[in-house]
């Protein structure tokens, strides 16, 4: 018997939410859809209601009864307070063995304490990493939902339909068992991220800045790379980037107009922190946190740029003492 409940809601319509929730529709699966400021509810519903079972609801509490049991909740919603707020709003409406699913960047310790709060009401919690953007959430991402392993696994026929496929065709998504794992595992997954980032980066200053190449001759030299062990996104993106020219001199390239000022969400620097907690060097991800703390102030790049030691004149005594002191 088909059911004419929804199987599955979204809160937040944000970009990663509305792309999530239109993911879903895509794939037939009935969703419901709720965010905070009702005109960008309305605005979604009009843009994208055409492309599959999605409806919307003015409030939580029409949201969570138009959902069939266990209800399966993902929160998209600003990882920290803005978490904690909607959960507060959600607890009362529930009922026993519901699911909560953040689908936010939040801190597994966050989830690990959400967790236990949720248990005291009989109610689920699964933190649930997601990988691949805008783009990824409406195509395909990559899933890892993690916690009491049989919810997860209650989730996984839904999250599997609006996987990412590997190379082999299966979807990308696995349950990961304990209670924060989920969030921990998309943490360390973008830390290794910001490692990539940052090797990249240092490889186009070596390029650019000691062999004065031009982007699209480092373009060139990346694209060599993609019959190799470092062929993926990262240098996809990368490649995409440094080939773009300029929107209003094509004859110029887009990346030597960008401001090396670059910004972070916080998971790097919490796999560094996890990674001291838990005794396990990694040396390049500390090296690229630091690298983006010094992008994000310029103002003390600018200070040091009086300092720098010139390497005409080597002596090894005086330079050795300056290094040591610095």
């Amino acid at each position: 018997m088909t059911t004419t409940k929804n199987q599955i809601a979204i809160i937040g319509l944000g970009t990663m939410g509305a792309s999530l929730a239109r993911n879903f529709a895509r794939n037939q699966i009935k969703t419901a859809v709720y965010n905070r400021t009702q005109e960008v509810t309305d605005e979604f519903i009009a843009k994208y209601q055409h492309e599959g079972p999605l409806t919307a609801y003015p409030d939580l509490s029409q949201l969570v009864a138009s959902l069939e049991a266990p209800r399966q909740i993902f929160l998209m919603v600003t990882a920290g307070r803005a978490t904690d707020a909607v959960i507060d709003q959600l607890i009362p409406l529930l009922e026993p063995h519901d699911i909560i699913v953040d689908g936010g960047n939040s801190n597994y310790l966050d989830t690990i304490a959400r967790t236990k709060l949720l248990e005291k009401h009989q109610l689920n919690f699964v933190g649930c990493g997601l990988s691949g953007g805008e783009k990824g959430a409406l195509e395909g991402p990559s899933l890892m939902p993690g916690g009491n392993l049989k919810v997860v696994n209650h989730l996984l026929p839904l999250l599997q339909k609006i996987a990412a496929k590997d190379f082999s065709g299966n979807p990308c998504v696995n349950a990961f068992d304990g209670t924060g794992s989920g969030h921990l595992i998309k943490t360390v997954h973008n830390g290794i991220e910001y490692a990539i980032m940052q090797l990249l980066a240092d490889s186009y200053e070596l390029l650019r800045k000691v062999y004065n190449l031009s982007a699209p001759e480092i373009a060139t030299i990346f694209k060599k790379f993609r019959s190799t062990e470092l062929d993926g996104f990262l240098l996809d993106t990368a490649i995409q980037v440094l080939e773009k020219p300029d929107t209003f001199n094509p004859d110029n390239h887009l990346v030597d107009f960008i401001l090396d000022l670059a910004g972070s969400k916080g998971t790097g620097t919490w796999t560094a922190q996890t990674s001291l907690e838990y005794g396990v060097p990694t040396p390049t991800i500390f090296a690229a946190v630091t690298a983006r703390q010094l992008s994000a102030n310029p103002e003390f790049r600018q200070k040091q740029k009086k300092h720098n030691l010139s390497p005409e004149k080597f002596d090894l005594t005086e330079d050795l003492k300056n290094a040591l002191w610095l």
